[in-house]
């Protein structure tokens, strides 16, 4: 079921001792809503701006020709763009895709840098959330590539249900790098394991 995580809740919990900051932050978010199947960022574009999602499911997807893989998901309570594309102002290697109706709040690139400038918190802050990312990112694909399609679907299952519980099973094959009709062997095979 999906939840709504409004930012200020989010920013209390990361800002707790700096009232100023969280009212520019405030002051500078832009309420945007997107409808599901719709593109919020699209391949070959430069990320301009920073999203932090109140309600709804995201997903990161490359396409190369008419290949498609689903890269990462994003639930309600994150940070979501192309990180790459944002800090480095190149161009996005991925679309950014709508799996359901989202709430975002839109924090523009130049708003961003500033508070980066102004707020040496939010460097910290950025550093820190930057290295989870990384680090939470790198444990997931050792283990895209190094489990059996079984074994990383039970991962995915006990770390990761949203991604069981809300994205289709075509992304969730896309994901994990097998096809639909393996996934459903997969799933047939865990639920009778478990059953």
């Amino acid at each position: 079921m999906n939840k709504y995580y409004p930012i200020e809740q989010h920013l209390l919990q990361n800002f707790p001792d700096n009232p100023d900051l969280i009212a520019d932050l405030l002051s500078k978010k832009q309420l945007v809503h997107f409808s599901k199947n719709e593109i919020v960022l699209t391949q070959g574009e430069v990320s301009n701006k920073l999203y932090f999602l109140e309600k709804g499911a995201l997903m990161q997807q490359y396409v190369e020709g008419k290949q498609t893989r689903a890269s990462q998901f994003h639930f309600e309570g994150e940070l979501v763009t192309s990180f790459e594309s944002f800090e480095s102002r190149n161009v996005s290697e991925h679309n950014i895709i709508c799996l359901e109706d989202c709430t975002l709040q839109e924090f523009h690139y130049e708003d961003v840098r500033k508070f980066h400038i102004s707020y040496d918190e939010m460097n910290l802050k950025k550093t820190n959330n930057f290295l989870k990312m990384f680090l939470d990112y790198r444990e997931l694909h050792s283990k895209l590539l190094s489990y059996s399609s079984e074994k990383m679907y039970n991962y995915i299952l006990t770390n990761h249900p949203n991604i069981i519980l809300r994205v289709p099973l075509k992304y969730v094959a896309e994901y994990m790098g097998i096809s639909g009709e393996h996934l459903s062997r997969v799933r047939k095979a865990v639920s009778t394991t478990k059953g």
